[in-house]
């Protein structure tokens, strides 16, 4: 995503929203979970690296792109096999 200069943060305060800031994986955890336990609206605001976040698109784009093929080879034959 384009970086944008949005103060999330100060928009949450404004709003009266909870707000966390993570940037690893235990920070992640550890926000997430404090998340869930104030059993209302809350913001977690995740922070990556442009070119590891660019990488994981890409994979997953693959997976994606590959498990759609996958699919759709696997419905032509159900459909082949329903016109015999």
């Amino acid at each position: 995503a384009t970086p944008q200069n949005v103060d999330l943060e100060g928009m949450c305060r404004a709003h009266g929203i909870p707000h966390q800031r993570a940037s690893t994986p235990e920070e992640y955890q550890q926000a997430l979970n404090s998340a869930w336990g104030l059993n209302r609206h809350s913001v977690v605001e995740v922070v990556t690296g442009r070119s590891a976040n660019v990488d994981v698109h890409r994979m997953l784009q693959q997976r994606v792109r590959r498990a759609t093929h996958a699919y759709l080879a696997l419905r032509q034959l159900q459909q082949q096999q329903q016109q015999q």
